[in-house]
């Protein structure tokens, strides 16, 4: 696992399924917004949250935009960090492989150190 040393470094942890509400596509956009502006900003995705990141989902009703389109800009925002939780994978039978962008497979005790290893936390 990589250490990080910077002075200032965010985690956000997304756990909301695509489509259960606008709090999908609202805590992208946070993720994009605080990424602009904090050096390191790191992406956990875990629970129903990695369900965001599968291939070929529709447009959000309520924005009109895909949420494939929206994790694709995130390197636009200098998100370039972006794990996903294994246990969280296994529990819907995915692999990386299935997901829209690359993402680094993170155990139990990685996503604890990833927390350990960042200044602040969001929890959407």
């Amino acid at each position: 696992m990589q250490e990080i040393n910077a002075e200032k470094s965010l985690l956000v942890v997304l756990r909301h399924p695509p489509g259960e509400d606008a709090l999908t596509s609202e805590s992208l956009d946070l993720a994009m917004a605080c990424g602009a502006f904090i050096p390191i900003t790191t992406l956990l995705f875990r629970d129903a949250g990695v369900l965001q990141l599968l291939a070929g989902q529709a447009p959000d009703l309520d924005t009109g935009t895909s949420i494939e389109k929206t994790v694709h800009a995130l390197r636009e925002y200098g998100i370039t960090r972006c794990h996903v939780h294994s246990g969280s994978l296994a529990r819907y039978g995915l692999r990386t492989g299935d997901l829209c962008m690359p993402c680094t497979e993170s155990d139990d005790e990685q996503c604890r150190l990833l927390m350990k290893d960042h200044d602040q936390i969001i929890g959407l």
